[in-house]
């Protein structure tokens, strides 16, 4: 039988109220339906749901169904990294830009036991510290000073010397995470099915400074000599990690990846340009 589990973010506006819609969708069409035991109470008119530990439940489905924004759906891709369990964002957040179904769209669940959907590999970026510290990306690593303040670093590709910058931070990015913060910092938009590295600095303090990208065969190395303490790494936007002075950073490609559905077959530039024009100043 087909499985899904069901992973959504109370805090996303109509998210509840979706998620109890969908999983009626898939039950009504023979699919057996996942979420984490956590869910229990919310789901107690659900009796046809099972629930478990997400991170088993994730891996043992067919599909993941993630509801909210693209910050929902980065949360959601932990689970199923190294999994063939593939992933379908629902957007019920402002943009969406990983989501490939909205709101008004939930008629297309009907096609995922049929299997009649595309299938996109994204890229991770596995992030690696001199410490012995790993985290994998789908979106981007950023490295900033605290309160915005300026710092300078070194960028290494393997053994060669890219370049010594000051600047208040820098982001590594999937072509995933282009439409990210890299995209709000200057970077150029990446189609999500590419393999590169994109490196953007952060408000650079030297009008010559661009954007740069890397083959996925590159390995990168960033380095600081700042003496307060304060700077700071993210993954995916997760809480920041202070990182110590005598600590680099590892950035390259990761030998896994997530598999995105696109379920409404949009092609990325159509789906791009529809929801940059969403946003009102």
């Amino acid at each position: 039988m087909f499985k899904v589990a069901i992973f959504h973010n109370s805090l996303k506006n109509n998210a509840d109220m979706c998620a109890l819609q969908v999983v009626d969708i898939l039950h009504n069409h023979g699919i057996e339906v996942f979420a984490d035991v956590e869910r229990t109470d919310f789901y107690k008119n659900k009796p046809y749901i099972h629930f478990g530990n997400f991170l088993s439940v994730a891996k043992s489905c067919d599909v993941v169904i993630a509801i909210g924004g693209d910050g929902t759906i980065l949360q959601c891709a932990k689970y199923i990294i190294g999994s063939d369990t593939q992933l379908l964002g629902i957007n019920t957040g402002r943009l969406g830009f990983m989501a490939s179904v909205e709101l008004s769209q939930l008629d297309a669940l009907n096609r995922l036991p049929l299997r009649e959907y595309n299938v996109i590999p994204r890229m991770l970026l596995k992030v690696s510290l001199s410490d012995g510290s790993t985290f994998e990306a789908l979106n981007d690593v950023s490295i900033v000073r605290q309160y915005s303040k300026i710092f300078d670093f070194s960028i290494n590709l393997g053994k060669v010397h890219i370049g010594s910058y000051r600047a208040d931070g820098v982001i590594f990015s999937t072509p995933t995470g282009s439409t990210a913060y890299s995209l709000s910092a200057g970077g150029p938009i990446i189609e999500p099915d590419a393999q590169c590295i994109e490196m953007v600095l952060v408000s650079p303090h030297f009008l010559g400074t661009r954007p740069m990208i890397f083959s996925p065969n590159k390995i990168l190395t960033f380095s600081h000599s700042c003496l307060d303490g304060d700077i700071y790494f993210s993954v995916d936007g997760n809480t920041p990690i202070n990182l110590a002075k005598d600590v680099s950073i590892t950035i390259e490609k990761s030998q896994h990846s997530i598999n995105i559905i696109d379920m409404m077959d949009n092609t990325f530039y159509v789906s791009l340009n529809e929801k940059l024009n969403k946003i009102k100043l």
